[in-house]
């Protein structure tokens, strides 16, 4: 992909090259599509089509660097399918909505970062990227559409969402590894459905998502490969007892730091409580016998539960019963008198149950 036997320039090129200087840069290389170093956008103002020359480049060896630059969109890229390095987008100065003009690029060598781009509202733009080594995006206050990793399965450096508008992160729907993922400060985020996919994580800190109830969505990761496990200051945050976190946390597979969320997942302790599975025990209903799943039902077994809840008298009471009845109820749950020839349900004060029909 990289122009190679092109004509292009092979030593004594700059470190980086201005917009300004791809002019002069095709008409010294007029048959070269690549830039053998990194690309730096304008502090000028006005769209990267005011620089014509940038239409003949299909790749770039380095980076495309925006540092505080002053641009609209990046239509005057619309050529470029390659880079090597990073695409690096960190506080730019114009309007810059989405990510419009990077349309056929396909490949980023390493890191797709979004720094404190204020206007932006969603990564619409990258639809053909089908590698990047991590993404990250911090402090991009307005964004709240993730679109164009469709094709991306796998970011082994990281995923780093940080200070953001997002509700969710459906745009990485398809991720399957990630390196660090870090999911930070995003105080609109509610879930992490988005991730369902993703099978295998090295780090995972989630950090003041104040929004945030459930760790859904993390629920296929493998435990195992799991490295660290950072959970705190999620305000809202309480169902932390997945399967593999449990597991996780059980077989002392990492270190875990859990704490200043919501009840149940306040602390490592908290969490290991959530992950116990009650003993199996049983109570009567009208219905008949159920597991309360606390492990305290009044029955250590269901044929104990189901012998008393089912017993039916037909007008035979021991005298020696030393029970107290507390009340009568019919079979819709109503307080009722002792009726004659219709089923009724007896309840004594040691919790038994017992079902009956007087025949006249």
């Amino acid at each position: 992909m990289i122009g190679v036997g092109q004509n292009c320039p092979t030593s004594g090129f700059p470190s980086y090259y201005n917009c300004s200087d791809i002019a002069q840069f095709v008409i010294n290389y007029p048959n070269c599509t690549n830039l053998p170093s990194t690309l730096r956008l304008p502090y000028d103002g006005g769209d990267l089509t005011n620089y014509p020359g940038l239409t003949q480049l299909d790749s770039i060896s380095g980076s495309v660097d925006c540092d505080e630059c002053e641009i609209t969109s990046f239509a005057g890229l619309s050529n470029l399918k390659y880079v090597g390095g990073s695409v690096n987008i960190d506080e730019p100065h114009d309007i810059l909505t989405d990510l419009y003009g990077l349309t056929n690029l396909s490949h980023i060598g390493f890191s797709l970062s979004l720094l404190e781009c204020d206007d932006l509202i969603s990564t619409n733009g990258i639809e053909n990227l089908k590698s990047v080594q991590m993404v990250k995006i911090v402090e991009c206050d307005n964004l709240v559409n993730i679109v164009g990793f469709d094709d991306i399965d796998s970011l082994p450096v990281g995923l780093i969402i940080e200070e953001t508008s997002l509700t969710n992160l459906n745009g990485f729907n398809n991720l399957k590894f990630i390196g660090i993922l870090s999911i930070y400060d995003n105080p609109l985020l509610n879930n992490l459905i988005g991730l369902s996919s993703v099978s295998t994580v090295d780090n995972i800190e989630i950090t003041e998502n104040i929004s945030l109830q459930s760790l859904l969505g993390l629920d296929s990761i493998i435990p195992n490969q799991i490295t660290n496990l950072i959970l705190r200051e999620n305000d809202s945050l309480s169902y932390c007892n997945l399967d593999n976190i449990c597991e996780y946390i059980d077989q002392a597979y990492g270190p875990s730091t859990i704490y200043a969320n919501n009840t149940n997942c306040n602390s490592i302790l908290d969490v290991q409580n959530q992950c116990v599975t009650p003993t199996p025990s049983w109570d009567c209903s009208i219905t008949g016998c159920y597991d309360p799943g606390t492990g305290i039902g009044q029955y250590t077994t269901l044929s104990a539960c189901q012998a008393a809840c089912n017993a039916t008298d037909i007008y035979s009471i021991d005298n020696s019963e030393k029970r107290i009845l507390i009340k009568i109820i019919d079979i819709l749950g109503r307080k009722s008198k002792e009726i004659k020839n219709q089923p009724l349900f007896y309840i004594y004060d040691d919790g038994t149950v017992e079902k009956k029909i007087i025949i006249e």
